[in-house]
């Protein structure tokens, strides 16, 4: 879990520092590596790609929901194929996704912004 701890540290301060406290999405992993720091946030521990069947449609548009309405400005997606299919594969997540431009990528994770907030 240290191990953990230091590349999430890594990813955040990669992050401009306005957005470093802000709330953020990690994709496709949950639990720890949620980075919400919004009560409201969904609680959805693993979204899986539509593909694998995983995830009920309604989670993958509840987090599409959230992403949207309150306008999160950190997306923060594995480098693997289950983090960058969301990108690819249709998804209300993927939908959601085009608001967002490509920031940086560190060690093997990929980090959008919310466009107009320093990103894409």
């Amino acid at each position: 879990m240290q191990q953990e701890r230091a590349r999430v540290q890594r990813l955040l301060a990669t992050l401009p520092p306005p957005l470093r406290d802000a709330p953020a999405l990690s994709l496709p992993y949950g639990a720890p590596l949620y980075f919400y720091r919004a009560a409201e946030a969904p609680r959805i521990d693993w979204v899986c790609l539509p593909s694998l069947g995983y995830n009920p449609p309604g989670q993958r548009e509840e987090i599409a929901r959230w992403l949207e309405e309150r306008e999160v400005p950190v997306v923060i997606l594995e480098g693997s194929p289950l983090g960058l299919g969301f990108l690819r594969e249709p998804s209300p997540i993927r939908d959601a996704l085009q608001a967002y431009g490509s920031y940086a990528k560190v060690g093997g994770s990929v980090i959008l912004i919310r466009k107009g907030r320093g990103g894409g």
